[in-house]
């Protein structure tokens, strides 16, 4: 084969192939922010939301959510959400564990995809005790 007959085959063959190159597809962004707002409707999917108030700011939407979808080793600082969290709601695949410590650190309290906990202390719940308590977060690897 001559030297045009052998690039006229390759070009061929990567035309056929679509370039054997596959086009990587983009990571989600991890990212984690402080909004205002109430309810599981401003959440986005595949985040977890740490809401200031219970019963998920239902009635004070002028309130803080802390929304990520990545490990928070400190609530406090930038998010300034440290000991705040009175309810959370998990809207990722993931199983998300909340510390009471800063860096993943002490006993934690897990919450499943699709879970949410109200931390209040009224006669119908006995959460209270987990109300402002957290310091760190970390998504788990998997499902339930």
């Amino acid at each position: 084969m001559n030297g045009s007959a052998v690039l006229t085959a390759a070009a061929g063959l990567l035309a056929l192939t679509g370039g054997l190159v596959a086009p990587a597809s983009a990571a989600p962004l991890a990212e984690t922010y402080v909004r205002q707002g109430s309810g599981r409707e401003i959440c986005p999917s595949g985040y977890v939301c740490l809401y200031e108030h219970f019963h998920l700011n239902r009635d004070t939407p002028d309130w803080k959510v802390l929304v990520t979808n990545q490990d928070v080793a400190n609530l406090g600082g930038t998010y300034n959400m440290n000991d705040r969290t009175s309810s959370v709601y998990n809207n990722s695949s993931y199983t998300v564990r909340l510390y009471p410590n800063y860096n993943y650190w002490g006993v934690p309290l897990t919450v499943f995809p699709g879970e949410t906990f109200d931390f209040t202390n009224d006669e119908n719940q006995e959460s209270g005790w987990y109300d402002d308590k957290y310091s760190s977060l970390k998504f788990v690897s998997g499902t339930r």
